[in-house]
């Protein structure tokens, strides 16, 4: 309710100039306005969204996408749900052959196996019965147990490691070989492998991925009897490259899940056998599982991708937002929020309301109503305060002193029928400000002088009548905008941020921006200190009026200000660059004057001037600095005659 209150101020004091505030806890002591006409433009704003609650409530957004952008975003999301749902799909089938996602071919290539954690008979490296020099190693983290021994290419023929198995009971076991794969492994390497119908040998590329979780070859699946000897033997003879011996794996036949040579590529391990026909006809359920996680990786991978593409967000504008369910609004007996009164329907200020407004459906806030009423052309009050406000920016004083309050505590307005005939005619030619300040601007009144007449003056001494133009102190940004544009430091930059860090504190922020004041930051806990020195409004209060104070701050700010000493003396470097060397000082002095006054100097301006540039024992750039100083510090610079 404290929101909805400034709000209802806000909106009645900015088009209609009506201080609705005081109706919130009884009736209007001076102006035809009840607390029910308050409540019920309370409910409007009741039924709008305009903050998201929270510890520190944020605003509300709506999107400014283009129908392009919403079909963008459409494809995306279907895309994504998509690959999203494919992914699922692919972790169930995981799943369903037993596996888990950890051992992808990815993370499958950085693998350590404990020993004990394989089924069936493993037997490590540090259980074979080794010959030759055989060295230690753990470089690529990919083996069996403690690491894997390598022949470091030593005299071939000279290395062999033979692993021999301890069969409790016999029956058909696969054979699986464990190496770490590399570019520099030898692509030939020698293995036997001695089973109870004979001797079985083959040839394995050690520089290729294994095929059995990046981790084990098959060399075949062989019968072996019970305490009878079996062994698997590696060799070095004749190999091009690095031999490496890791472990050995023996699984009973009913428990093997793995194969690799029923896959087509599986010769490259094994380039020097046959298969038999039973292995090639179909992939083991190993097999099967590691297809499955590839393929779950490359659905990852592609969403990942998706994601990394996603279309442009588009803009978004701080706005409101309709609640869910519009209610009426309960009038707030003494404004207390928990002290509910009888229930006002939604609506308007009665006073100002003929039988044309418009009524507000039972299922909506009522904003559009309530902006359709302000800005009907007949509304008695949206056009007259809108054209006051425009000619007291031109005037600098309204034909309604008080713009805030054309209420009964107001000033009358000292011109009524010229305010209403521009109120008419601005809303008949389409509220256009232009056209209005063309008008006003064009007019004799608007370009009358400042000459003073005497009787004029006894018959009118605060010129209400408008019989002369007024002279007026122009106001802190355009005071501070002049002085950047003759120095050529403003910066004329349209539109973007303004903050240099949002989030930060802003108490005793720096500004050290040249864009246009415009662009100046207004923060509740800093001001800028040439704006709080020429009374610039308060910006958490509707100011259609400000005060024009004459403080000696003002001249010492001019004086001392170390930012007006910059500018003074960037302008006085502006003027140099833009003058020939060859220019007089008395035509440099006409062009300053007539860059920051607009006008040339009187002959005894100039001369006290030109007098003053004489006495500085300074550069010429500084002196020519002191010169812009004192302008800037000047009453013509400062006041519009």
């Amino acid at each position: 309710m404290e929101v909805i209150d400034e709000q209802v101020d806000t909106v009645c004091r900015s088009f209609m100039a009506l201080t609705m505030g005081c109706a919130r806890c009884h009736d209007h002591k001076f102006d035809p306005i009840p607390t029910r006409d308050y409540y019920a433009m309370a409910g409007i704003f009741q039924n709008t969204k305009s903050l998201v609650d929270g510890n520190v409530s944020s605003y509300v957004t709506q999107s400014l996408a283009t129908d392009a952008q919403l079909a963008a975003q459409k494809d995306y999301q279907n895309k994504i749900a998509s690959l999203t749902e494919e992914l699922e799909q692919a972790k169930t089938k995981v799943a369903s052959l037993g596996g888990d996602l950890k051992s992808t071919k990815k993370n499958s290539k950085q693998r350590i196996v404990a020993a004990n954690s394989l089924p069936g008979i493993v037997v490590d490296n540090t259980q074979a019965k080794l010959t030759g020099t055989w060295t230690e190693s753990q470089s690529v983290k990919q083996y069996v147990s403690a690491g894997y021994l390598h022949d470091d290419k030593q005299p071939k023929g000279k290395n062999v490691a033979e692993f021999s198995p301890q069969f409790a009971t016999g029956g058909r076991y696969e054979v699986r070989l464990a190496y770490s794969p590399g570019g520099n492994r030898a692509s030939n390497v020698p293995v036997a492998i001695h089973h109870q119908d004979g001797i079985e040998n083959k040839i394995i590329n050690q520089s290729l991925d294994p095929k059995i979780d990046n981790l084990f070859v098959s060399l075949g699946t062989y019968r072996f009897e019970a305490n009878n000897v079996a062994s698997v033997i590696v060799s070095n003879e004749n190999t091009d490259g690095v031999v490496i011996v890791d472990a050995v794996q023996f699984l009973p036949e009913q428990e093997a899940d793995a194969s690799d040579e029923g896959d087509p590529d599986s010769e490259r391990n094994t380039p020097n056998q046959e298969n038999p026909s039973n292995e090639n006809e179909s992939r083991t359920e190993s097999t099967q599982l590691q297809d499955a996680r590839d393929n779950y990786s490359a659905i990852e991978k592609r969403l990942k991708e998706l994601k990394k593409n996603r279309p442009p967000p588009a803009s978004v504008a701080m706005s409101v937002d309709e609640v869910e369910s519009p209610q009426d609004c309960h009038i707030r007996i003494r404004g207390s929020v928990r002290n509910l009164g009888e229930v006002v329907q939604r609506g308007f200020i009665e006073v100002v309301t003929d039988k044309s407004a418009p009524n507000i459906p039972i299922d909506s806030s009522g904003r559009l109503q309530l902006a359709n009423w302000i800005a009907d052309v007949d509304h008695p009050l949206t056009s007259r305060v809108y054209v006051n406000r425009v000619w007291r920016h031109l005037f600098g004083r309204g034909l309604v002193e008080t713009a805030d309050n054309f209420g009964s505590m107001g000033q009358k307005p000292s011109h009524p029928e010229l305010l209403d005939f521009l109120a008419r005619r601005f809303a008949d030619e389409g509220w256009s400000t232009k056209k209005l300040i063309r008008e006003i601007m064009l007019s004799r009144t608007f370009r009358l002088s400042t000459n003073e007449d005497p009787e004029n003056s006894n018959l009118d001494p605060e010129n209400r009548l408008l019989w002369r133009a007024s002279r007026r102190r122009v106001d802190a940004e355009v005071l501070r905008d002049s002085i950047l544009a003759v120095s050529g430091e403003l910066d004329l930059k349209m539109g973007g941020r303004t903050i240099r860090k949002i989030e930060t504190y802003d108490l005793n922020y720096t500004f050290n921006t040249s864009r246009r004041s415009v662009y100046v930051p207004a923060f509740r806990n800093s001001m800028l200190e040439l704006f709080e020195v020429f009374d610039i409004a308060n910006p958490n209060l509707v100011t259609g009026h400000r005060n024009t104070s004459t403080l000696p701050t003002q001249a010492l700010f001019l004086m001392n200000s170390p930012w007006v000493m910059e500018q003074s003396d960037a302008a006085a470097r502006r003027l140099l660059d833009d003058a020939s060397d060859d220019a007089e000082q008395e035509a440099l002095m006409r062009m300053a004057y007539l860059r920051t006054l607009s006008r040339e100097p009187s002959d005894e301006e100039l001369r006290i001037s030109l007098g003053f540039l004489e006495q500085l024992d300074q550069p010429k750039e500084k002196a020519w600095g002191r010169i812009f100083h004192a302008l800037f510090a000047s009453l013509d610079f400062r006041y519009v005659n």
